[in-house]
């Protein structure tokens, strides 16, 4: 055997010890594929050695022949293991791969259909070729076969695949692993095909250095690998101790912690689960981990495995688990994906946190929250129904008068108010109902509560029971928060219900509800609430007529007509003119920042002979022109008034009649057609009927159209 043939056989030896040792080792090195792949690839280089070797040898060109195409076949299977390797171990590449599996393939099984294999058609001479050093070999030589095209094709496309797996493996590996897979594809590429290649064609002497090259190929990665296989070996046994440190950290939190595998099924309970949901130690390994949550949390258990199985980072999800002890308990769940040593999802590791007792201290602070919310929106309303009443409040705290009219009604205040029975203040517009309530309010036990006005005729139906009873956030399209009505802020005090026979029917049926049984419920909630609340109503509208009419309803007229209080206009008063006089020009002139003027007999005599069809409140305006626009001598008016019959002063029962009171409304008819003859039909401007009357012109167009005396042609 000469010294070629020797190299062959040594480094096939070799090739083939590391092959069998790889493919021992690929069970328990952590790199099972790529070490089986090498350990292929190391008998295949054995196998091609050897019968490079025999090849060398042959004494007769038949023998030659045949042992070329063995040559030949075993080389294609070294190239196949080539590429099952280097797969294995960057990975990626699909059409590469399956490209170069199918050259080599297909050469494969061109060279067993062919006699002599894919190079010769025919072996018909062989010839001793002398190496460098003196050593014969022999060549065997004959006619060149139509498919040796196909062998150099699969040379091709084997570089091409090994060039692709180089460039992958600089972006997917380190640079040290990268850089050695290149080095290696480079020697089996040049030195081997390439130098092959230039023998073929005459440019340098044999021998082939393809054989040589794969050992350097094959010993390099056995190096490598190794020193690998030890140092994961060593990152093995670390890992272990750390998963053990973990896995009994793990068992002593007070955490609830389980492992899954990708599928749900449990590897790892810890102590903190088992106590959650009850069982002893390995009751629950391998069952799914959703067969320990309620049955309406399963979905959206599933939903976050599948969502971490993914790698996704999920939001935490909150489910109730009731406990063997301790009753229902909140868990946070959130699911964390384990990856192995190629950075795949190997499992789920599951960490639930107990969030009850914060849950409940939430719930807590919300509800405190809410109640103060709501102590703060009663206080708001409560703040708006006293700027409410400083804007309409009249320049008078108190009843002024010395009639006996006047006494009459303070003798009824008095008696009325210590009780707590509903009254309905009636009288014309401008007497001062909403002062006799409060006087009847400041003289109940009530006084230290709220006294609650409420503008009947100034709401609409629409907003009647949001702003009598309030309502819930989004009851209704302009609900935006929480509203307080003024029944519930009227608790434990008085609500003045002003111009209560202005209610249509509909608000009307559902204040009766409240009146007979003190409950009531704010708009968009079903939730019942109590409140007790002192009605005081006021009207100047004739209700028994009204209930006549069908208008108002008769079961809320005998509710509210438990004490009715009558108060007189002020033309049934006149002696009380001066009193009132002088109460309202001091206070008057203050507001006005002006002096307090004298009051002159003619003008206080002026005073007393006009008939007030607007009462006190025409009254106030009266004085209140003529002291802001006196001068510096005594209170002059600024305007004469003109004297009314005083016959308006006893109103008829209706048109044509005397001796009895009429309707109230038969009488303002009468005396609005009577200010407006006088005025020549004029509504407006000096001297119209609006100033006579001391209203404003459009007030006094509404009222005269609704009593249907609005003439064609008023001015």
């Amino acid at each position: 055997m000469g010294v070629w043939s020797g190299i062959l056989v040594f480094g096939g030896g070799a090739s083939f010890v590391l092959g069998l040792v790889h493919f021992l080792a690929a069970r328990r090195s952590g790199l099972g594929r790529v070490s089986a792949w090498l350990g292929a690839l190391g008998l295949a280089t054995a196998a091609k050695a050897l019968s490079e070797a025999l090849l060398y040898q042959a004494a007769s060109p038949a023998d030659y022949g045949l042992a070329m195409k063995a040559q030949l076949g075993l080389s294609i299977a070294w190239a196949g293991a080539l590429i099952g390797f280097v797969d294995a171990y960057v990975g990626g590449l699909p059409r590469l791969r399956r490209a170069a599996w199918g050259a080599v393939i297909a050469a494969l099984v061109v060279n067993l259909a062919m006699p002599h294999g894919l190079v010769f058609s025919s072996v018909d001479s062989l010839r001793g070729a002398r190496l460098p050093w003196g050593e014969v070999i022999s060549i065997g030589g004959g006619e060149i076969a139509s498919t040796r095209w196909l062998l150099d094709a699969a040379g091709l496309v084997l570089a091409a695949f090994c060039a692709g797996a180089c460039l992958r493996a600089f972006r997917t590996k380190t640079r040290a692993e990268a850089s050695a897979l290149s080095a290696a594809c480079a020697v089996i590429l040049l030195m081997g095909l390439g130098h092959a290649w230039l023998v073929d064609l005459g440019a340098v002497d044999l021998p082939y250095l393809v054989t040589p090259a794969v050992f350097v190929f094959v010993g390099g990665f056995s190096a490598g690998l190794a020193r690998e296989v030890r140092e994961r070996e060593r990152l093995s046994d670390e890992v272990g101790l750390a998963r053990r440190r973990w896995t009994a950290l793990l068992m002593d939190l007070e955490l609830v912690v389980a492992m899954t595998d990708l599928e749900g099924r449990l590897e790892l309970v810890n102590p903190e689960l088992r106590r959650l949901v009850g069982g002893a130690e390995g009751d629950h390994l391998g069952r799914p981990l959703a067969e320990l949550v309620p049955p309406e949390a399963r979905a959206e258990l599933e939903v976050a495995r599948a969502a971490a199985t993914r790698g996704e980072r999920g939001a935490a999800l909150q489910i109730k688990q009731s406990a063997p002890i301790g009753g229902e308990r909140a868990l946070l769940w959130s699911a964390l994906c384990l990856r192995d040593a190629t950075e795949r999802c190997s499992g789920l590791l599951w960490v639930a946190f107990d969030v009850t007792e914060r849950q409940r201290a939430a719930e807590a602070r919300d509800a405190a929250l809410a109640e103060a919310r709501e102590l703060r929106e009663r206080l708001e309303r409560e703040v708006l129904c006293l700027r409410e009443e400083a804007r309409d409040e009249q320049l008078t705290d108190e009843l002024v008068g010395a009639s006996e009219a006047m006494a009459r009604v303070r003798r009824a205040i008095l008696r009325v108010a210590p009780t707590h029975a509903t009254v309905v203040v009636l009288g014309e517009t401008g007497v001062g109902k909403e002062l006799v309530a409060r006087a009847i309010h400041e003289a109940s036990q009530r006084r230290g509560g709220p006294f609650v006005r409420l503008n009947c005729a100034a709401v609409p139906l629409s907003l009647f029971e949001s702003e009598l009873f309030g309502h819930r956030k989004g009851a209704f399209t302009d609900a935006r928060v929480d509203r307080t009505g003024r029944f519930e802020l009227a608790d434990g005090g008085t609500l003045f219900l002003d111009e209560v026979g202005e209610l249509p029917l509909e608000a009307q049926a559902k204040l009766l509800r409240a009146l007979q049984t003190g409950e009531f419920e704010r708009v968009g909630s079903s939730r019942p609430l109590r409140a007790d609340v002192r009605v005081v109503a006021a009207t100047h509208r004739d209700l028994e007529a009204e209930v006549a009419a069908g208008r108002f309803r008769e079961d809320l007229y005998f509710r509210l007509n438990v004490v009715p209080l009558l108060v007189p206009p002020l033309r049934e008063r006149t002696e009380d003119v001066p009193l009132l006089v002088e109460h309202f020009v001091p206070r008057l002139a203050a507001r006005c920042g002006a002096r307090v003027p004298e009051v002159a007999g003619a003008t206080l005599r002026e005073l007393e002979g006009y008939d007030w069809p607007g009462n006190v409140r025409e009254l106030l305006n009266v004085l209140e022109r003529a002291v802001v626009l006196g001068g510096d001598g005594p209170l002059r008016l600024a305007e004469r008034l003109q004297p009314r019959d005083r016959v308006a002063a006893k109103p008829s029962a209706g048109p044509g009649t005397s001796g009895e009171l009429g309707r109230l409304d038969d009488v303002i008819r009468e005396h609005i057609r009577a200010v407006v003859e006088q005025a020549g039909g004029r509504i407006s401007g000096p001297a119209g009927a609006a100033q006579l009357l001391g209203l404003n012109p459009s007030t006094l167009r509404g009222r005269m159209r609704k009593l249907g005396l609005l003439p064609e042609r008023a001015r």
